[in-house]
């Protein structure tokens, strides 16, 4: 049982089930039923992240000794080599994938493999950059999904900047969480940059606008400010609290496991407009 949760965690199951979850709320909203398409963008959509994921796991090492001991990697509980044939693997399976997509859909997500390669290298220990281009990747998401149904992209860029938005949130949160392995491994994050208190309340600030932003359907739509007001305004001002009495790490890891519980929400909330 403990062995099937530590690879759950190690390919990051909650965050592959939230990306799930939005590639089939894009469906919904551009009101297609094509399930082959479906299929085929959940799985790059999912062995992409997977790709990432370890990629990162493989980088941070002698991070995650520090800040994310449990790790398997750090445990030793799977080696170097047997992480780098799961990526080898999951490549091979990614490209048999990407070669069903239009010229289109192709075409920005090698741009999108490439910002992935040099966020890695280059952009890593960079502060706040690495915490947006991370975030563009997240919401990118949405983007990938509207190109491969529709080979554009028009119609769900709120649901795209709304995502962005949050990840960054949620980004800048975890380096407060990773600070001291951060700090001991000269990463130079945006905590360590301005420090963790000056971070905070460039967070609270970011969240307060959001909550703000996030009344706005109910204007529209009085039905839904229930909803609002219980599954992302009283979280966020939970997380508010927290931020404000200067938390510890575990607490930080708290607030970021809330930031994807909203998430869930809002796409939840989303459904329920659109239907």
């Amino acid at each position: 049982m403990y062995q099937i949760l530590d690879i759950l965690s190690f390919i990051r199951f909650l965050n592959l089930f939230i990306a799930s979850l939005t590639v089939c709320l894009c469906f919904n909203l551009l009101d297609c039923y094509n399930y082959i398409q479906l299929f085929l963008c959940i799985g790059i959509v999912v062995l992409s992240m997977i790709f990432g994921n370890i990629m990162n796991d493989l980088i941070d090492i002698k991070t995650d000794a520090i800040n994310k001991p449990n790790r398997l990697l750090v445990k030793k509980m799977i080696t170097e080599s047997q992480t780098k044939f799961i990526l080898f693997i999951t490549a091979l399976v990614l490209c048999y994938l990407l070669s069903f997509l239009s010229y289109k859909a192709l075409l920005f997500y090698g741009f999108l493999f490439c910002l992935l390669v040099f966020y890695n290298i280059f952009f890593k220990k960079t502060p706040f950059i690495g915490n947006v281009i991370v975030s563009f990747l997240l919401s990118s998401v949405v983007v990938f999904t509207e190109l491969i149904i529709s080979d554009h992209f028009k119609q769900l860029l709120p649901l795209a900047l709304l995502a962005f938005y949050i990840s960054v949130i949620r980004e800048v949160i975890k380096d407060l969480e990773d600070y001291k392995g951060d700090q001991k491994t000269n990463y130079y994050t945006l905590p360590i940059l301005i420090g963790k208190k000056q971070t905070n309340y460039f967070v609270m600030s970011l969240i307060i606008i959001f909550c703000t932003i996030c009344l706005i359907p109910a204007y529209i739509n009085i039905d839904y400010l229930l909803y609002i007001i219980i599954i992302i305004e009283i979280p966020m001002f939970y997380s508010l609290f927290l931020l404000i009495k200067e938390p510890t790490k575990k607490e930080f890891s708290q607030i970021s496991m809330i930031l994807k519980g909203v998430i869930i929400g809002g796409l939840f909330i989303i459904f329920l407009i659109n239907n």
